[in-house]
């Protein structure tokens, strides 16, 4: 996935970011609304989170955090995208004459 702008790209983090998510995770202005503040101290900590869990979460939902770049510089400057958490899920409905596509309405009845 890679989304151009005017100022920005946005793509998938690499491992090769290791060092741009370890001062991401290092400024308090960037975690003070995130949970990422304790768990990146190191730049081994950020190469195992790209690895384990946000090219991991790639894989397995095709989605998650992507890296925002600046256009001109390509350095990251930020993230965005989804996080998996598992106590939260996507409920999509379509009408029963769409089978085969998420959950229809009969389905959700039985539930």
């Amino acid at each position: 996935m890679k989304i151009n702008t005017l100022r920005t790209v946005i793509r998938e983090f690499a491992l090769e970011d290791a060092a741009s998510v370890l001062s991401l995770n290092s400024d308090p202005t960037v975690t003070q609304y995130t949970a990422d503040n304790s768990s990146i101290l190191t730049l081994n900590d950020a190469q195992t989170v790209i690895s384990n869990i946000w090219l991991r979460e790639y894989a397995l939902y095709g989605y998650g955090r992507w890296a925002v770049l600046d256009n001109q510089t390509h350095k990251v400057i930020g993230f965005c995208g989804l996080k998996y958490i598992p106590e939260v899920g996507l409920l999509i409905l379509v009408i029963d004459s769409y089978p085969n596509i998420g959950e229809t309405a009969t389905q959700l009845r039985r539930h």
